[in-house]
């Protein structure tokens, strides 16, 4: 029945872990203790002992104050000798029965499930073996995954489920020995394990005894002392055949013939009988020995209205008692005493030990005179640390009450002390709301742009105190403007920036976040002024860079549009890129005349961001670079006869490094085409070049320089045709030819 059981609970784990593989659950670090895997905290075998909303747990192997038929003890659902929170039921999650005499049963907050990692069976002892154990030092088993079950033996034996011992609570070792161990797992897998431990030797009480010896009274009560202990001597008293004894504390009354018997550090015994001829009236005082708050309201009971009463307070001599009820109320231990001698001398007595706690207001937690800025969950506790209700205006009593909203919230928490006293706390609690931090905006603040859209780039910047836990989605922008529209851009936190005019305007751009917790308020407004101007004529240098690949389209656009948002350009349209080879070509255009320079060095910022390699400048006079040719005459037609003379003009940067020849169309550049015949600089930045072709086609130009071969881009291929030639015919020899 066990392993059928068993073998549900490890199904179903697997069902569960199999079925919600993506979900998250608590920490991937699990804590050995408070952690749990199953959804329902079936497996919680955690310390945690109220219930979620603060009241203390009702111990399971007790029926006050509510009665129930759980199982105890069980060591598959884990109820026992102790209050802590369980699921024997299985329920939606862990709980307990309260102590709270009006609500029965509520559910605790023991977290959320741990992830799981399939873990390996597991059996330990804690502490470890061969630990010299201190006196009453208990030692703990622990088997892991759970459900599983523990049986073990002392007497040196292999334990089995039918000769071993369940375990369900820490050993208390006596002597030397040695503890052997049997885990039952839900995979029917078992797994033993054993550990040593040592006690050290106890000193043995020299003579000790039972003050006044059973011959020396005959009558009771009697106040008897157990003498000769030493210092670190511990002994339980046993009265008759009780099956439990109590802790020698000091002296103790028998009001009637009694079996006495002092077990001394668990192996030493001492034993007396003491037998009475007559005995006193029976005596009485309530309540019970304990803890109070503010004081106690004693009373003593005795059934004979002739008998001579005197009272002792904390050793004082004894006094007359003419009032069967009296107050203490003296902050501090108190022990009482009350004696009763009835005629004929027979006495009697009755002692109780009070400890008095001053009777001070409740205490609020946390504590009231501190802004908030987080939720809170307000708590109340008497002067014993009892948790009691709180209540806030027009709510009903609970034990504790969470504020997670702004205001100002009064509390109040009320409790009567053992004298029937009310005490009472009130307190206002003020939570308030902090505000975001400001936005960041891209580009910054004052600068000048031509008259485009321009691409404004926001990001939200969370509280610093923001955790993993918290709502990303909760936190949104309010954005507006003046001089220009703003166009949200779906999917990401960017806008256009439009201008609604042709003339120069500063535009104004306002920025705040805002956050649908109730306990963030909106951020400080970002106000950004932005100057557009006119656009004009203006063009700035070029830049010359290697992209990587010929014929690479994909890659110059995705160029175009990452500059265009490095530069805050909302469109590419000011933007000239002309690809010459692996050679990109890059200008600004149609900038106004105040803005080129500044454009200039922006644009180059931006490139020397790994968009290019190889980056250069005009001004720098590093570029080398053919940029462009076209035939050197008046004709637009690139039709030439062969054994022409061809006179072209080749543009660009460096051009004197390097060289040039035409090649057919349908052959690669690197083919040995036709070189030129004769070349001259006409400035820096133009090349004459003189070619003579005898072949008929179509051929580009191609330009060995900067360690690249490239065709140099023209208006079109240069066409060369065959020329027409004089034609001879044959003629008798000796005779004449002529040309036809």
């Amino acid at each position: 029945m066990l392993r059928d059981f068993h073998a549900v609970i490890f199904f179903s784990l697997l069902v569960w872990l199999a079925g919600d593989v993506g979900v998250v659950h608590g920490s991937t670090k699990c804590d050995p203790v408070e952690g749990y895997y199953l959804p329902n905290g079936e497996d919680y075998r955690g310390h945690l002992n109220f219930t979620e909303m603060g009241i203390p747990c009702q111990k399971w192997n007790e029926q006050q104050p509510h009665r129930h038929d759980t199982h105890i003890p069980d060591p598959l659902t884990g109820v026992g000798n102790h209050n802590y929170c369980r699921n024997p039921s299985g329920l939606e999650r862990p709980g307990c029965f309260t102590m709270n005499p009006s609500i029965r049963y509520q559910f605790c907050d023991v977290g959320l499930p741990c992830r799981w990692t399939p873990p390996e069976t597991v059996l330990q002892f804690e502490p470890s073996s061969g630990t010299e154990l201190r006196a009453d030092q208990p030692v703990k088993i622990t088997c892991y995954p759970r459900p599983c079950e523990i049986y073990y033996t002392l007497d040196g034996s292999t334990p089995t489920t039918s000769s071993g011992i369940l375990y369900f609570r820490p050993i208390v070792l006596s002597r030397n020995t040695t503890v052997n161990a049997l885990a039952l797992f839900a995979s029917e897998k078992t797994l033993q394990r054993q550990a040593f431990y040592s006690i050290p030797p106890r000193p043995t009480p020299s003579g000790a005894y039972f003050s006044p010896l059973p011959s020396e009274v005959s009558q009771g009560p009697v106040l008897l002392f157990l003498k000769g202990l030493r210092d670190n001597d511990k002994a339980l008293i046993f009265k008759n055949e009780e099956l439990r004894g109590f802790p020698y504390e000091g002296p103790f009354w028998l009001n009637e013939s009694t079996n006495v018997t002092a077990v001394i550090n668990g192996e030493h015994l001492v034993r007396a009988s003491y037998v009475f001829i007559t005995t006193g009236v029976i005596l009485e005082m309530y309540p019970a020995s304990g803890k109070y708050i503010g004081g106690v309201s004693c009373l003593v009971y005795q059934s004979d209205p002739q008998a001579n009463n005197t009272i002792s307070i904390n050793g004082s001599s004894w006094q007359p008692l003419s009032e069967f009820v009296f107050i203490l109320d003296t902050v501090g231990f108190n022990v009482v005493g009350v004696r009763s001698i009835s005629l004929g001398g027979v006495m009697n007595a009755v002692w109780r030990k009070y400890e008095i706690v001053e009777a001070i207001p409740p205490v609020l937690l946390p504590a009231p005179d501190v802004v908030y800025t987080e939720p809170i969950r307000v708590t109340c506790k008497d002067p014993m640390g009892r948790a009691l209700a709180v209540d806030k205006k027009d709510e009903e009593l609970i034990y504790s009450i969470r504020l997670d909203i702004p205001g100002r919230f009064s509390v109040n928490c009320t409790y009567l002390d053992d004298l029937h006293n009310k005490r009472s706390a009130h307190a206002v609690y003020e939570i308030e709301p902090i505000p975001l931090p400001m936005p960041l905006l891209r580009p910054e603040c004052g600068r000048s742009f031509p008259m485009i859209p321009l691409l404004l780039v926001t990001t939200i910047v969370p509280p610093p105190d923001a955790g993993y836990g918290r709502d990303p989605w909760r936190l949104g922008l309010n954005a507006s403007s003046t001089g220009a529209t703003l166009q949200k851009i779906s999917g990401n936190g960017s806008f256009l920036l439009k201008p609604t005019q042709t003339d120069a305007i500063n535009v104004t751009v306002t920025l705040c976040t805002h956050s649908s917790s109730p306990l963030e308020a909106d951020s400080p407004l970002l106000i950004c002024r932005y100057e557009m101007l006119p656009l004009g004529l203006s063009v700035t240098p070029w830049f010359v860079g290697r992209i990587g690949c010929e014929n690479c389209s994909g890659s110059v656009d995705l160029l175009l549009r990452q500059l265009s948002n490095c530069l805050s350009f909302g469109t590419t349209e000011l933007i000239f890129i002309q690809t010459v080879g692996s050679f990109v070509m890059i200008q600004l255009q149609r900038l106004p005349t105040s803005l080129r320079m500044e454009y200039y060095t922006r644009t180059g910022d931006c490139l020397a961001a790994k968009y290019l390699t190889d980056v250069r400048n005009e001004t720098s006079g590093s570029i080398q670079l053919a940029r462009w040719w076209a035939v050197n005459r008046r004709s637009s037609s690139l039709d030439f006869v062969t054994g022409a003379e061809i006179t072209i003009v080749v543009k660009g940067w460096g051009l004197d490094s390097g060289e040039f020849h035409f090649v057919r169309e349908e052959f690669p550049c690197n083919d040995i085409g036709v070189s030129y015949s004769t070349r001259n600089s006409l400035d820096l930045f133009s090349l004459k070049l003189l070619f003579v072709i005898d072949t008929p086609g179509s051929y580009k130009l191609c330009a060995s320089l900067n360690d690249a071969l490239y065709v140099v881009p023209s208006n079109g291929t240069l066409i060369v045709n065959s020329s027409r030639l004089p034609v001879l015919l044959p003629a008798p020899c000796g005779g004449s030819s002529e040309a036809l």
